[in-house]
């Protein structure tokens, strides 16, 4: 079993400008046969651990929703993700977070949760469900204000998960997709722009609006009289920092 660990994020708040994260490893290898209650093993192949709900730290993989394929091709039928988003505060998003070239799911912000779910499409209506944790970013999630925002931040193929808008942030928090629905997170200070983004009204969206292949988060709707008529924007790096600019419209 391959397993990586990362420094723990400073907090959204915390004016410290350290790097960050903490991600799960992944275990595949594992052949399971036999009949298990709640679920359906169509066919013996690799297999991962059970799955658990977002509220419990993973280590590895966690549980399902309705019908998965795993890659394998090995059917189970187990219950989760669609469940969890049902969740208080859980928040849906769409990207492609393993560079295959199709979109995935991911769920964050859920009431209580430590990781972020992810279900990655196999192009035939199915999904591969994964659960790493992730209690930093997870918790983060569930600030007052804290919007997400997906797209490829690093330049690497995959699309990440950012926040912002969170009530008293400095900071803009990136959740880099590294392997298999697992993130590793940056938390570094930002001139202004959480502030910017904290505003009554704001809202957030991210693309690449300088063209060098790494993602930026726009923000627009401010109804402070300073920022009405300006559109800030902060110009990603590629790792996790911003450049900002706010600019008359």
């Amino acid at each position: 079993m391959d397993t990586t660990h990362y420094q723990a994020a400073t907090e959204p708040g915390d004016k410290r400008t350290s790097k960050t994260v903490k991600t799960a490893g992944l275990g595949f290898g594992m052949f399971i046969l036999g009949t298990f209650v709640g679920t359906r093993i169509v066919r013996s192949g690799p297999v991962v651990d059970t799955l658990k709900p977002p509220t419990e730290m993973q280590a590895e993989f966690a549980p399902p929703t309705d019908f998965v394929q795993y890659p394998s091709d090995t059917a189970v039928e187990l219950l989760g993700f669609a469940s969890w988003s049902t969740t208080s505060g859980a928040k849906l998003v769409s990207g492609d977070f393993n560079g295959d070239g199709k979109t995935d799911a991911a769920l964050i912000g859920g009431s209580g949760w430590n990781t972020i779910p992810v279900a990655t499409s196999n192009g035939d209506g199915t999904f591969t469900v994964s659960n790493c944790g992730n209690a930093d970013m997870a918790s983060y999630a569930q600030t007052a204000g804290a919007q997400p925002v997906v797209a490829d931040f690093d330049g690497d193929g995959k699309d990440d998960i950012a926040l912002t808008g969170g009530h008293g942030w400095n900071t803009v928090p990136v959740a880099f997709s590294v392997h298999r629905g697992c993130f590793a997170n940056t938390n570094l200070a930002v001139s202004h722009f959480p502030d910017f983004a904290a505003t009554e009204g704001a809202q957030a969206a991210a693309g690449d609006f300088n063209g060098d292949g790494k993602a930026d988060i726009l923000l627009s709707g401010l109804t402070n009289p300073t920022n009405r008529n300006t559109m800030p924007v902060a110009f990603g790096n590629g790792d996790g920092t911003f450049r900002v600019t706010n600019e008359r419209i």
